[in-house]
């Protein structure tokens, strides 16, 4: 896992954002789809770590229409095609908010580890050792 600083981690959400145009002309899973979550998720778990609101809310985007649909159409496929389009597009406007924020939250930090919320963190390394030493009096 890389070390991030603050101004590199900034510089890849700059570039993960700036790709939004190009996204929003793709089809939802093509390879630069593909390419771009992969690479966005990678950099939200290094940076901001598996449990921050930033991965958790985007990994379980969907990228298409979920539940039941109502379709009034003779082209059902086409039509169902036409709503996960539409639920992508929805989508790449979140996930551009979603990176916005996270940007945000970077740039009112002091350095990267202020914004680190994964296993071992200091708040939870510090209850894991308060557990511990609890256990050790009881005996």
């Amino acid at each position: 896992m890389k070390n991030w600083t603050k101004e590199q981690a900034l510089e890849s959400l700059d570039e993960l954002i700036s790709q939004f145009p190009l996204l929003e002309t793709q089809s939802r899973n093509s390879s630069i789809h593909m390419r771009w979550i992969a690479n966005t998720m990678r950099l939200l778990e290094e940076v901001f770590g598996r449990n921050s609101t930033y991965y958790q809310t985007l990994k379980y985007f969907s990228w298409n229409e979920t539940g039941q649909m109502l379709i009034h159409d003779y082209d059902i496929e086409g039509a169902i095609e036409s709503k996960h389009n539409t639920a992508y597009q929805n989508q790449l406007q979140q996930a551009k908010g979603l990176l916005l924020a996270a940007k945000d939250h970077l740039e009112q930090s002091e350095n990267v580890s202020d914004v680190y919320d994964g296993e071992n963190t200091a708040p939870e390394a510090s209850d894991l050792i308060q557990i511990i030493n609890l256990g050790e009096k009881k005996e």
